[in-house]
């Protein structure tokens, strides 16, 4: 369980307004080709919330039904790729969302998403986004390009580590056998 944290605490300031926000989801490349009414109803059905630095937004494994949308802040997003083991894949600035896996897919989070330091960020629902969708179906292929591309970006990182481990072994086999060998 996470704690609730009130969104005045985040990123030092003000919130937002709802016009601020229209703004800066306006922004994104995902949501550009929406009209300020569209806007104002994504907002509207979406949340504030806040994030101290260390704190886990996301946790890879568990189910979601929303994406979030950044503000402020930066946030780390990290990948497990062994038991004991958990890489860093990327940094996420102010403008850019993450967990849109989850909210098209209906899938648990591929990825922990933790904030570097003081984060505010919109969360969007999958019912605010349904009602967009219907508005707007055109959208729907923006949002599968993201999602293809992040997918893309996590099997990347799974074949790269394949290959760390295989040549790390062929670095460990050769160590052992030369050693017996003598060569």
């Amino acid at each position: 369980l996470q704690p609730r944290r009130s969104a005045q605490r985040a990123g030092g300031g003000d919130l937002p307004s709802q016009e601020e926000c229209c703004e800066a989801l306006s922004h994104n490349q995902l949501l550009s080709d929406l009209t300020a009414l569209q806007l104002r109803q994504l907002v509207e059905g979406s949340r504030l919330v806040s994030y101290g630095p260390g704190e886990a937004i996301v946790n890879e494994g568990a189910e979601g039904a929303s994406m979030f949308h950044l503000l402020r802040g930066r946030v780390e997003v990290l990948k497990q790729v062994e038991p004991d083991r958990t890489v860093p894949v990327r940094e996420l600035g102010p403008g850019e969302v993450f967990g849109e896996m989850t909210l098209f897919l209906d899938a648990p989070r591929t990825a922990t998403v933790r904030a570097l330091e003081e984060c505010l960020l919109l969360r969007v629902g999958r019912e605010g986004v349904r009602s967009l969708l219907e508005q707007n179906p055109a959208l729907l292929e923006r949002f599968a390009a993201l999602v293809s591309a992040r997918q893309s970006e996590l099997e990347s990182l799974s074949r790269e580590r394949r290959e760390e481990q295989t040549n790390a072994l062929m670095e460990t086999m050769k160590r052992l056998f030369f050693a017996f060998t003598g060569v």
